[in-house]
This record gives structure tokens, C-alpha cells and sequence, in this order.
């Protein structure tokens, strides 16, 4: 049951995350243009992914 619901969670949060990146995306867009806003955003998710998946690592170390 326990597994169940960090499952859903973890589903929930990336989907939150989603949301996040794509409102803060049409933010930029206003002021940058939509390719440039798109480039930070890459530059944003890869930059917290890499930083999760450090993490990740140091955990199991």
C-alpha cells in the first residue's frame, strides 16, 4: 500500500512539475519570444534533472 501511494505521488509530482515548467514558459513567451522562452526552459528542466539525478547518486553512495 505504502509503494501504492509514493507511486501516485511521484506521478502527481512530475506532473505538478509539468505544469510549473509550461506556466512559466508562457511567462517568458510574453517577453522573449516563444523559441527563446522554450531554450530556457530546456536549459531549466535539464538543469533539475541533472541536479535530481546527482542527488540520486549521492544517496546510494
Amino acid at each position: 500500500m505504502a509503494l501504492l501511494l509514493i507511486g501516485v505521488v511521484g506521478i502527481l509530482a512530475l506532473a505538478g512539475l509539468g505544469f510549473l515548467i509550461a506556466a512559466i514558459y508562457l511567462f517568458l513567451a510574453q517577453f522573449v519570444g516563444p523559441p527563446w522562452a522554450a531554450l530556457l526552459m530546456a536549459v531549466v528542466a535539464l538543469t533539475l534533472a541533472g541536479g535530481i539525478l546527482w542527488s540520486a547518486f549521492r544517496m546510494i553512495r
